[in-house]
């Protein structure tokens, strides 16, 4: 039997599933937990959970290279952020000049 080379994961696909904020260099309010849902259609799904109130804000979302870029429907306005997936598997996020690292829990 030969060797058979796979083609390499894509940024994009390594995306897909749901991540749980572990980490984050401060700016961000953390509440009890943070999620982010990526679906393989583009829609990205941010769930804040604080106490029993819980936030979901809904984006869009494309990635270009290391950037991905979301937009909100109901307030269009494109944001850019950096990523990169580091060496332990967790997803790096820089933003405003700060890093959060989300850890992925499953395909959502």
């Amino acid at each position: 039997m030969g060797h058979v080379e796979r083609e390499p994961e894509s940024s994009a696909s390594r995306l897909l599933g749901e991540w749980r904020l572990v980490r984050d260099e401060g700016g961000i309010d953390r509440g009890e937990s943070i999620t982010a849902a990526f679906t393989a259609g583009t829609e990205l799904v941010y769930v804040i959970v604080n106490g029993d109130k819980q936030e979901v804000i809904k984006l869009v979302y494309e990635v270009d290279g290391e950037t991905l870029m979301t937009n909100q429907p109901s307030k269009s306005r494109e944001e850019r952020t950096r990523f990169w997936f580091d060496s332990d598997g967790f997803l790096v996020l820089v933003y405003g000049g700060r890093r959060s690292w989300f850890q992925h829990v499953g395909l959502g």
